[in-house]
């Protein structure tokens, strides 16, 4: 049996990024766990996909984390924990014109064989994009970005190597209008690709979901099995249904959320997740079809 209330403490643990995430999930496991987390220098994230598009993610979302993880376990061979995240940027499912920021966040234990995430969905996205063929164009743009706060990714025509010729390191006005009289020089059409940067130390709502999501996964640890006690215990289905207070028919809306152990596979129900026992009208197929 698992003690989860002393499992990290005193413990080491890697933390897998080159974008500075270590300033929203170190606290966290400091504060909450007294688990001291260092970065995993030796990973370059960079192999497992860029938002830039110039190297495909290999995996999905959940799996992609998984294998940072599994590459520092490999570079540091003697660590038991490691930690990782992954993000991805996709149109809301009820409304594809407003992208949806879903950041998660893995923990896996090898000695005490323990794999555990954190999930966060946000609109709070700021994914921006457009073709500029000026450079007043070009500023509009940036500004309805928010650089400098928020970095900006340059993008002109295919190289020999058919691939696109990319900067994404500005960080100052006159560091951004060098980059684009030279994007503007080499460009054969005269035009730009220009869009917000997601990564995360160059994107301050991204870097704030994966806080948000680094303490869904906390959250989660601190969750444990009724029946063996492991941490972890954690959503595995959501049951729709919760009814109606006027003509009390299932509406689409959440009744309760299933429960499972990894460890154990014992499953618990808890009705009315989100605190309400009725759904209002206005949200029943029935009452407002």
């Amino acid at each position: 049996m698992i003690d989860s209330t002393n499992l990290f403490y005193n413990r080491k643990a890697l933390l897998v990024t080159k974008h500075n995430k270590e300033n929203v999930i170190v606290p966290l496991f400091k504060d909450g766990f007294g688990l001291d987390v260092e970065v995993a220098t030796k990973v370059d994230t960079d192999q497992f996909g860029t938002f830039s598009g110039d190297i495909e993610r290999p995996d999905t979302q959940y799996n992609t984390a998984k294998l940072k993880i599994l590459k520092a376990f490999e570079l540091y061979p003697e660590a038991e924990i490691a930690i990782a995240s992954e993000g991805a940027f996709n149109p809301h499912p009820d409304c594809p014109f407003i992208p949806l920021n879903t950041e998660v966040v893995l923990l896996i234990d090898r000695k005490k064989q323990l794999e555990i995430s954190g999930r966060y969905l946000s609109l709070a996205a700021n994914v921006k994009k457009g073709t500029v063929s000026t450079m007043q164009e070009a500023w509009d743009l940036a500004t309805i970005i928010g650089f400098p706060e928020y970095g900006v990714v340059l993008k002109a025509e295919k190289n020999e190597n058919n691939q696109p010729y990319i900067f994404k390191d500005a960080t100052t006005a006159g560091g951004l209008e060098a980059a684009l009289r030279y994007f503007f020089d080499i460009s054969s059409d005269g035009k730009i690709e220009m869009q917000t940067d997601m990564r995360a130390h160059r994107n301050p709502s991204r870097m704030e979901n994966i806080r948000l999501a680094t303490f869904q996964l906390i959250k989660t640890i601190q969750s444990v099995c009724g029946q063996c006690n492991t941490p972890g215990f954690d959503v595995k289905e959501v049951i729709k249904g919760l009814p109606c207070s006027l003509c009390n028919a299932p509406t689409r809306s959440t009744l309760s959320y299933i429960y499972e152990c990894k460890k154990c596979s014992h499953r618990e129900e808890k009705f009315f997740p989100n605190g309400k026992q009725q759904e209002d009208p206005g949200s029943c197929d029935w009452c407002n079809p």
